[in-house]
């Protein structure tokens, strides 16, 4: 969702998660990936910091790092 780093759109991505948190598994499953919050670039939010927590912000941290350390490679 290309709203997951506008800064200016944190009150319709609170929302949104809110909304996805409300779905059945096989709802979230149906929706369109374009239409899923996507939780790595809302990492990049500044913005963005107080939604996730401490576990999604630690995995995307880890996850970043692996990506760095296999390009490097």
């Amino acid at each position: 969702m290309s709203l997951s780093v506008n800064p200016n759109a944190i009150d319709l991505l609170k929302e949104r998660i809110e909304y996805e948190n409300n779905l059945t598994k096989k709802e979230f499953n149906n929706l369109k990936y374009l239409y899923k919050i996507d939780w790595e670039l809302l990492s990049y939010n500044s913005n963005a910091i107080d939604i996730l927590n401490p576990f999604q912000l630690n995995f995307l941290i880890l996850t970043h790092i692996c990506i760095f350390l296999q390009e490097t490679i």
